[in-house]
């Protein structure tokens, strides 16, 4: 089974512009992002999906100087960017993530990843943390099934579905065979580790993946939607 990771970036963010190459934990924001999805077993490859605007010309060479692989094209039709992510690179699974989330927990990905693999004669379509409840901000991972992506080709019509990617997903969830997460334990605001505007730079530096959030995702069971 390949798997491949379609990280989603972009430099002229309208909230926070230019923040994905801003300085976070002595390095660049999506950095944070790259390396703890190196982390995880069981990848093939690692993809930043970004635009052919100059205002990502910088970011490109950044990625390119690390030897991180990148496709870019559409600005605002992100569903039409993950598309060449998956033509370009062959894969029977992506996974999703954003790049403004620079304490994406690898373990939970992992877990995600590895109840994939181990019921690979399932044939699942999608598995998400974000359904029946969202976890957290910054936390969102969705793994879906190539094959399905590339067919809802046609279906992508709307602004909002080629912009965030999987809302057609989720229109869909209880037709597909879909699995979500299921917490044991609540998570409170205090958990919202996305940097969506200037401040939580400063804010967001006093986050850690502590003791708590471990606790919570070891208790984490996969349910049938």
């Amino acid at each position: 089974m390949i798997i491949n990771i379609i990280i989603q970036a972009r430099s002229s963010s309208k909230r926070f512009k230019g923040k994905i190459l801003k300085s976070f934990n002595q390095k660049r924001l999506i950095f944070n992002v790259v390396d703890n999805l190196k982390k995880l077993e069981k990848i093939n490859k690692i993809i930043v999906a970004t635009s052919t605007n100059n205002s990502d010309n910088q970011l490109c060479k950044l990625l390119k100087k690390n030897k991180i692989s990148f496709v870019r094209g559409s600005e605002n039709n992100v569903y039409k960017r993950f598309r060449q992510c998956c033509v370009q690179n062959k894969c029977d699974y992506l996974i999703r993530i954003s790049a403004d989330s620079p304490f994406i927990n690898s373990k939970l990905i992992q877990k995600m990843i590895n109840f994939l693999i181990k019921n690979s004669n399932k044939k699942i379509d999608f598995i998400t943390s974000n359904y029946p409840k969202k976890f957290s901000k910054g936390q969102s991972i969705e793994i879906i099934s190539t094959k399905l992506f590339l067919k809802y080709e046609k279906d992508i019509k709307t602004q909002n579905e080629k912009e965030h990617v999987s809302p057609k997903f989720y229109e869909n969830i209880k037709k597909l065979n879909s699995w979500g997460v299921i917490y044991c334990e609540e998570f409170s605001a205090d958990f919202d580790s996305c940097i969506d505007y200037p401040l939580d730079i400063l804010k967001k530096k006093k986050f850690t993946s502590n003791s708590t959030l471990k606790k919570k995702i070891n208790k984490i069971l996969f349910k049938k939607i």
